[in-house]
């Protein structure tokens, strides 16, 4: 069970979900499937969610995953029309060498009103302590929304782009995982000034 509550500027809303997860990831290689289905109840608007993976191996030095999301737009604006979005993708990962890796991961977002978000993704990891899973990572991701009509709704520009450096742990301590990132980058919205 889940409870949400949101709010802003005196308006506020309650929603719940009821859902059902099962998974069976191996703790050594992070592959395998995690499947997360839920019925969600906000504004009066129902809908089955789910924020699923698979994971496997295709080589000795190559991976892939599979994934599917399906949730609402969680802005005033989305709570209350209902909007939500279904977003599928698949990524590939390589190992180069035993620190050296690198990701690519596409899809599609797409929303309840139409609009469709192609999206790429790139990642090159180095691994600075492979035993502390602190790890070196360059970041890379774009998109664009084929409809833009709906700006009030969500965050929609034309053209969306960010470049980042990043360091991040990743490390397993006594049956717990801790992960994290922090970076610096820069966006590029539409064609405005980078920030």
């Amino acid at each position: 069970y889940q409870f949400g509550h949101f709010s802003q500027n005196g308006w506020s809303s309650d929603g719940n979900q009821l859902g059902l997860v099962t998974k069976n990831i191996d703790p050594k290689t992070a592959l395998g499937y995690s499947i997360n289905l839920g019925l969600n109840n906000q504004e009066g608007h129902q809908l089955v969610t789910t924020d699923s993976q698979w994971g496997f191996r295709i080589a000795s030095h190559t991976r892939a995953e599979l994934m599917l999301n399906r949730d609402r737009v969680e802005t005033l604006q989305g709570l209350m029309q209902g909007t939500h979005y279904t977003m599928a993708g698949a990524d590939l990962e390589q190992q180069f060498t035993e620190r050296i890796s690198g990701v690519l991961m596409g899809g599609v977002q797409s929303f309840s009103d139409g609009n469709k978000r192609p999206f790429i993704k790139l990642r090159g990891v180095y691994d600075v302590i492979p035993d502390y899973g602190v790890t070196l990572q360059l970041r890379y991701r774009q998109y664009h929304d084929t409809d833009t009509a709906e700006a009030t709704t969500y965050f929609n520009p034309d053209r969306y782009r960010e470049g980042m450096v990043l360091l991040g742990i990743r490390h397993r301590y006594d049956g717990w995982l801790m992960t994290g990132t922090a970076g610096l980058g820069r966006q590029w919205v539409n064609s405005d000034p980078s920030t």
